[in-house]
């Protein structure tokens, strides 16, 4: 197997060259840049974050949150002109369009989640912003279902999918039973509403079973290609994936404990679309190598 059986799923993008160049960095500057642009950005906002959260920085505080909680729409506003340069009518310019309208829907839904708390002055999670939401986990799963189907009868799909879902049950089980089940599912009925129970027990198990092991499966089955290296973006999908999952859970627990959202539950839900933003500039620098 090797990296021709790219091009036999997904049409040659303009321009690319037979080979890769001998000697030649496959990511480029500009993607080093831009991610470490991103991890500024992530801990100047998340220590501003921090001192919000110990009443220093007074009103200013909500626009830290806000800029942080709309850090998906930023990335479908990085994703979606990348996607466009892959070329037209293969499995991976779909994929990565998709991924953008997933960053999109959950932009949309922060941001109604943000101008509901700003209106109300109280946290309103669970609400309408959640649609959006949910909608993004049903976009990226069709987004990953495609990618997976397009290997079939290329690549044998089985192991790759019974390695991701024995993971991917191993690590839903330590997050039921060391979070979900005790602190939200069986927690005294005063901790939390039985709506936000739903919620919390809902999204970690999307979390898991609709990105983390499609994203695994998928890893593993391009990384038979070539030199593997095309399965670097779907690592770092891996990586936002696994980032949510644990966002999601320390969410969960916070909850219970009443401690609401944290500089740490937003620098998680800030981190985990920025990997998937910069999966698509690796993903932009692998195939034109």
């Amino acid at each position: 197997m090797n990296d021709n059986t790219v091009r036999a799923i997904e049409p040659e993008q303009p321009g690319t060259p037979e080979a890769p160049q001998p000697h030649a960095a496959v990511i480029t500057r500009g993607t080093r840049r831009a991610a470490i642009l991103m991890a500024l950005v992530v801990l100047v906002l998340g220590a501003f974050d921090y001192l919000a959260s110990a009443g220093r920085l007074g009103d200013a505080g909500d626009l830290v949150l806000a800029a942080l909680t709309l850090v998906p729409l930023a990335m479908a506003a990085l994703i979606l002109p990348v996607a466009r340069t892959f070329g037209e009518g293969g499995t991976i310019r779909t994929q990565w369009l998709l991924f953008g309208f997933g960053m999109l829907s959950a932009g949309v839904g922060n941001t109604i989640f943000i101008t509901l708390y700003l209106v109300t002055g109280k946290d309103p999670y669970p609400s309408i912003a959640d649609v959006f939401t949910l909608a993004m986990y049903a976009i990226l799963a069709v987004a990953f279902y495609l990618s997976i189907r397009a290997y079939r009868g290329i690549l044998d799909l089985r192991p790759p999918l019974v390695i991701a879902g024995t993971v991917s049950a191993s690590v839903m089980a330590l997050v039921y039973f060391t979070v979900i089940g005790p602190y939200v599912v069986f927690a005294p009925a005063e901790t939390q509403p039985f709506v936000t129970r739903v919620f919390n027990t809902v999204y970690p198990i999307m979390d898991v079973f609709l990105l983390l092991m499609p994203a695994i499966a998928l890893g593993l089955l391009v990384s038979k290609l070539g030199t593997g290296r095309v399965a670097w973006p779907l690592w770092l999908v891996t990586a936002g994936a696994v980032t949510l999952a644990v966002t999601d859970t320390i969410f969960a627990y916070a909850g219970y404990v009443g401690a609401g959202r944290t500089p740490i539950i937003d620098a998680g839900y800030a981190i985990a679309p920025m990997l998937v933003g910069l999966a698509v500039l690796v993903a932009r620098d692998v195939y034109r190598s």
